[in-house]
């Protein structure tokens, strides 16, 4: 768009503001196998969903029903999430970073809160969803923040093999 003394303002094109809702799941094991997998150049957040093979169970195909009529709101610490799908599963991926410390209240059916594409937060569904995700770190709950830097460890490591 522009630049100013070495900087630059980029536009991206078709930003993922609402989630994202890929049709298409592939797993890896580790951080570095998924990576792996997003660095393939048929990848497209659009449309594929990397995930944890500890994760497979939670899948019922590889193929999964769109999404419709997403919605992501922000108030304080928390992030609202709403939509509905075509009929069947459904996996949003939220544009927002993925950590242990997010707690899910559901108003509708619970889906599951996952981590996607390495490191972004995905909410499996079915039929329509509405889910309030709470930060919820601080003084009282640090173990969230202790598995989020095993995490952090794992994802330097799969970066540092390329």
């Amino acid at each position: 768009m522009f630049s100013w003394r070495g900087y630059g303002v980029y536009e991206v094109p078709l930003p993922n503001l609402a989630g994202f809702s890929p049709t298409g799941i592939q797993f890896g094991k580790t951080l570095t196998d998924q990576l792996g997998l997003m660095r393939q150049a048929t990848f497209d957040p659009r449309t594929i969903a990397v995930v944890s093979e500890a994760d497979r169970a939670l899948f019922d195909t590889h193929r999964l029903a769109s999404m419709r009529r997403s919605r992501i709101s922000v108030a304080g610490n928390d992030l609202l999430f709403e939509a509905d799908t075509a009929g069947g599963l459904a996996l949003a991926v939220l544009p927002f970073k993925y950590s242990r410390c997010w707690t899910a209240r559901w108003a509708t059916q619970p889906g599951q809160i996952l981590r996607v594409d390495t490191a972004l937060i995905g909410v499996l569904f079915r039929g329509p969803v509405s889910v309030r995700l709470r930060w919820s770190a601080g003084y009282g709950s640090v173990r969230c923040l202790r598995e989020d830097r095993r995490l952090v460890f794992e994802a330097r490591k799969a970066a540092n093999s390329y």
